[in-house]
């Protein structure tokens, strides 16, 4: 199966893993922090594995020992069947890390609207808590197409610059 050929709703780890490669030649992978852009194995509690892509490391100009990026993660199991694009917050030294995510959902969810840019879901649905957060997601068929679509390569990449503009004018502009 090849990520260009297939629809999106019948994606296995062999297309996302030939996404996540085309990404890498067509984004930025360039970080301001201190760890790599790339790709990671991910193993979920029922045993599965799904490949996870993380870019758009930049550090956040009002709170510098916080990281915000960008990742996608893929579901293993269709319920429910979206795929979130996440904007997270990787929080170093500081003990309330709700306080933080809350902060991070609050800023991008008005500079999303400033800027015209739709899809933003912040607070996304589950929130957690930890060292890293998720503070807005957008559903896949907002930035990469829907189920029975075959991928528009050039239209997923301008989505993604979109995101990474927001990340970029929210977090690190001043």
């Amino acid at each position: 199966m090849s990520y260009e050929t297939t629809p999106i709703g019948q994606w296995n780890n062999a297309c996302w893993q030939g996404f996540y490669r085309f990404l890498m030649i067509n984004l930025d992978m360039s970080t301001t922090t201190d760890w790599e852009s790339g790709t990671a194995e991910v193993h979920t509690p029922a045993g599965d594995i799904m490949y996870t892509f993380f870019w758009y490391g930049r550090r956040w100009n009002d709170n510098p020992t916080n990281n915000v990026y960008l990742d996608i993660q893929p579901k293993p199991f269709k319920n429910p069947p979206d795929e979130y694009l996440n904007f997270r917050v990787e929080i170093k030294g500081q003990d309330n890390n709700a306080s933080v995510r809350n902060e991070c959902s609050r800023i991008i969810k008005e500079t999303s609207r400033q800027m015209n840019i739709s899809g933003i879901i912040a607070p996304p649905p589950h929130p957690a808590l930890g060292r890293t957060m998720r503070f807005a997601v957008v559903g896949r068929r907002d930035w990469l197409g829907r189920d029975g679509e075959i991928i528009n390569k050039e239209r997923v990449l301008e989505n993604l610059h979109v995101y990474e503009n927001l990340l970029e004018e929210c977090f690190v502009r001043n």
